[in-house]
């Protein structure tokens, strides 16, 4: 292991496969929530104009707005790839840039995550550090700083998500090397634009760099990863946790305690560090797992999943009360049909529109802003 550090192992609920099986389907299916309880998600009126968008990302959150009938999110999470010649450079620059463009016509802001990836191949991270593509990230940046945007219009950039799990192409690299790469990638950034916002996004359990098949998740400190980090470059840190369940196949257990999937106490560990007050998260809650196998296929009840949501306003509303000025980015794509065989979604069913609507509102009603991931399916 790479990690010298002392962390509490991953725990589990257990069941037997037929206990499971009951209480998750049956939960699914007798789960009774009131949607006539539910009006508006915010006092705020809606963003117009944005069933006018080409954009998957908009029309998707148009599809928010006309399920609230408010106002839902001005900040929405979108991803983009790193360049690994002029030629990238020039062709990301160049549609990254319309998309931006877009969203600032419409004064949403982005959050744009940025892979260490080109056209489905992974950037080594050495390779990265030693400067291999350090000149088409520079061009990069220089290609959009001609596009007319401002620093604000930029959003929040965020490079090497989750570079704590096993991912990517990471395996003989040290944690320190990630805060190289982020202090490069950003340093580019912001000498083009020089007042947007870098932020960085980790995984609540941290994986050894070569555990492939992902056994040996531990929840440890994220310091060894943010310690190298240049505070004048990072406005902000995030954290990601999602809850998880094993294969209706298998040996059931569980993972749905936010404090666990989602404890903000490392990355709070880290703000202070990076001497921030703002923090984020990128979490979600599914309603079917495993759907590409009717064997491993497992369905969570709307009880359960609003039960999930609650817990993580929990985790939410402690960091705000220590004094964290905190927002939740929300994943919610159905990404049922895709190798990852899971639907985050809410806008599918009637239930699912109101836990949805539950939780903005309690976001709101504790002025926590709300981000959001998805995308229209034509």
């Amino acid at each position: 292991m790479i990690f010298a550090l002392i962390g509490v192992s991953l725990t589990f609920t257990t069941f037997s496969n037929q206990g499971m099986a009951e209480v998750i389907f049956n939960n699914y299916s007798a789960a009774t929530i009131n949607t006539d309880e539910i009006n508006n998600c915010s006092v705020n009126s809606s963003i117009e104009g944005l069933e006018q968008s080409n954009d998957k990302n908009l029309k998707a959150l148009d599809d928010f707005q006309n399920v609230c009938n408010s106002f839902v999110a001005d900040r929405l999470m979108i991803f983009t790839e790193m360049p690994i010649d002029s030629a990238s450079s020039e062709y990301l620059a160049q549609s990254l840039g319309a998309k931006l463009q877009e969203f600032a016509q419409y004064k949403v802001e982005p959050v744009v995550i940025v892979e260490p990836v080109n056209s489905g191949q992974l950037l080594n991270y050495e390779d990265i550090k030693n400067g291999r593509y350090d000149g088409f990230f520079e061009n990069f940046f220089a290609e959009l700083s001609e596009l007319d945007l401002t620093d604000e219009q930029m959003g929040i950039w965020v490079p090497f998500p989750e570079s704590n799990v096993p991912y990517w192409d990471h395996g003989e690299t040290l944690p320190s090397d990630y805060a190289i790469n982020v202090n490069k990638y950003l340093g580019y950034l912001k000498k083009y634009f020089p007042n947007s916002e870098g932020s960085i996004l980790l995984n609540s359990i941290t994986y050894d760099p070569e555990d492939e098949n992902w056994e040996n998740g531990d929840y440890v400190s994220l310091v060894p990863y943010t310690m190298g980090l240049n505070p004048d470059l990072v406005d902000s840190v995030g954290i990601q946790g999602f809850p998880w369940v094993s294969k209706a196949s298998s040996k059931n257990r569980k993972l749905f305690d936010a404090q666990d999937f989602l404890s903000t106490s490392f990355i709070i560990e880290s703000a202070k560090l990076l001497r921030t007050k703002d923090i984020w998260i990128n979490t979600g809650t599914f309603s079917r797992k495993y759907t590409d196998s009717s064997i491993d296929e497992v369905r969570i009840g709307l009880d359960q999943r609003k039960t999930l949501l609650d817990d993580i306003l929990v985790e939410v509303f402690k960091a705000e009360e220590d004094g964290y000025r905190i927002w939740v980015n929300l994943f919610a794509e159905d990404k049922s049909e895709t190798t990852e065989a899971t639907d985050w979604s809410y806008l599918e069913s009637e239930g699912g529109k109101v836990i949805f609507k539950e939780f903005v509102q309690q976001l709101n009603d504790n002025e926590v802003e709300l981000a959001l991931f998805d995308i229209r399916k034509d």
